[in-house]
């Protein structure tokens, strides 16, 4: 959810190989151009893409394996209403990774008022039942969180 142009798409569309798929969706219509632009110039024919509303995901999406919210809650008003549709579209047994800027200041990302600290994060996701299995720490860079909803 929150392709952009695609940084995170193409190497899970080629993890998952030709038997795979990958969907990637955004709200801005450069980001799913500049995706299918990729995807073609990668000759990755797996990857359907999706000019989807902020809160909303494609009609008729089959239940996913993992969702990635790559640098995409501290973009939406409502971050909480995102995780909850995030998980919406899992299924049983599927993961969740976020990646976040850490709240701390650094060379890249941002602004300090703008980023979500694993507290903060914690707070939105745990009353979704979603429980963390897996956090990576990339300094002042990211975060990232495998997150798998409870049984």
């Amino acid at each position: 959810l929150g392709c952009g142009a695609g940084f995170f798409t193409l190497p899970a569309a080629e993890l998952v190989g030709p038997a795979g798929q990958v969907i990637a969706t955004d709200v801005q219509p450069e980001m799913i151009q500049a995706t299918l632009q990729a995807a073609g110039k990668a000759n990755l024919a797996n990857i359907r893409v999706y000019l989807t509303p902020e809160y909303e995901l494609p009609q008729g999406l089959p239940p996913c394996d993992w969702v990635i919210l790559a640098y995409v809650l501290h973009e939406v008003a409502d971050p909480g209403r995102l995780l909850a549709l995030a998980r919406s579209a899992l299924k049983p047994g599927g993961r969740l990774l976020i990646l976040e800027w850490p709240k701390e200041a650094g060379p890249h990302g941002p602004p300090l008022a703008e980023r979500l600290g694993l507290e903060d994060l914690a707070r939105l996701y745990q009353p979704l039942k979603l429980n963390q299995v897996q956090y990576l720490d990339g300094g002042a860079e990211y975060y990232a969180l495998i997150l798998v909803p409870e049984p």
